[in-house]
């Protein structure tokens, strides 16, 4: 019997959790159909598992944090609703900050670690990916530092 493990990713918009997902699903990068979850088998340790990751959807503002304005509260309340209605159905949560965007990791204290303790998803195991690592190679990015990592609040 194979074992079903589902995953959530959630971050900021633009901090490349589509990405992530398309990437384990063994896309490409570059232009690709929008996918809300992607299904892998995998052999672990000996079991076979199929690993569902879902990219939650994001509030509509770049930063997600005190944003609203009345043209895009309606879809940031429907984004809020679905992801709240998701993250019971998830085994584990992945956090995702861009590398490149600083406010993302704040924003893993300030908006989507509070949500999770809202959504009483304060056991499910969480995980932190800081994504567009391929960006270290261009010297002038100004990028998170590592030490910025001491004042996340998990």
């Amino acid at each position: 019997m194979v074992r079903l493990v589902k995953i959530c990713l959630i971050g900021d918009r633009k901090t490349g959790k589509s990405q992530l997902m398309l990437n384990f699903g063994k896309q490409l990068f570059g232009t690709y159909p929008r996918f809300e979850n992607i299904e892998e088998d995998l052999d672990i340790y000996g079991q076979s598992v199929r690993v569902r990751v879902y990219d939650a959807p994001c509030d509509v503002s770049s930063s997600c944090v005190n944003t609203i304005n009345d043209s895009n509260e309606k879809s940031q309340d429907e984004a809020r609703r679905l992801r709240m209605a998701l993250y019971p159905n998830c085994d584990a949560v992945v956090l995702c900050a861009s590398l490149d965007n600083p406010v993302s990791l704040e924003n893993l204290s300030k908006k989507w670690l509070e949500e999770l303790r809202t959504a009483r998803m304060t056991r499910h195991p969480l995980l932190l990916a800081l994504t567009k690592s391929d960006l270290r190679v261009d010297s002038s990015a100004d990028l998170i530092k590592p030490e910025a990592l001491i004042y996340l609040h998990l």
